[in-house]
């Protein structure tokens, strides 16, 4: 978890147990050669804002899991095979790490997205992190009534200021490009005229699309 302990310059900074885990877990996939994007709760302190988080989400290729998972035994973790179709799970100093290689809406790590990936310090250190419209797209689609995830991906777009690679955001939408509308909707609902964060080109765009396809957004 995240504590109310601050870095030098007086940031949320993350509890020791969960960042040398953190630096553990990527040190031990980059050993193993198994390509990997950071996301989750921690991607989102990355770009947006810092919240609490339970865990560790590490994104990998379907192809890549079973070798994450060694590479983490390897370097001491408890791991467990979870779910097949979805997730691994690794544990260290009582720290949960995800190996997620499927998201929502069948989602999967491909190679553009890892060559999108951005690096990002983190209390000093930096990580290799899913890129802001990949993590973004991943928030639109979880969002669910127990989950906060557009909020998430609102705050990612606050803290880049809008400097979203939107062409790119659109093409991702493509799953559910109803959805994708509806949380831009949403956004622009949410901040004044004047502190507008995204491109009326992309939501026109994104309407057209939702309109050629007969496509209405689809319940979570």
């Amino acid at each position: 978890m995240v504590v109310d302990r601050r870095d030098s310059e007086g940031n949320v900074a993350m509890e020791k147990a969960m960042f040398d885990t953190f630096k553990e877990g990527t040190d031990a996939l980059e050993r193993a050669g198994v390509p990997y994007v950071v996301g989750g709760g921690v991607a989102v302190w990355a770009y947006g804002r810092r919240r609490l988080t339970k865990d560790i989400d590490l994104f990998v290729k379907p192809e890549d899991a079973a070798s994450a998972l060694d590479a983490l035994s390897e370097a001491g973790f408890r791991t467990e095979m979870t779910d097949p179709i979805w997730l691994y799970k690794a544990f260290k100093r009582d720290v949960m790490v995800d190996i997620i290689f499927r998201s929502k809406a069948d989602i999967y790590l491909d190679d553009e997205a890892l060559r999108r990936g951005e690096m990002r310090p983190i209390d000093g250190h930096a990580f290799l992190f899913m890129s802001p419209e990949d993590l973004m797209i991943r928030k639109v689609f979880a969002m669910s009534e127990e989950r906060r995830d557009w909020y998430d991906a609102i705050s990612i777009m606050d803290g880049l200021d809008g400097k979203i690679d939107w062409q790119y955001l659109v093409k991702r939408a493509e799953r559910d490009p109803g959805r994708v509308l509806s949380f831009l909707l949403y956004t622009e609902s949410e901040y004044p005229r004047d502190r507008a964060l995204i491109p009326f080109s992309i939501v026109k765009q994104l309407a057209e699309i939702v309109l050629d396809r007969g496509a209405l957004p689809q319940a979570a």
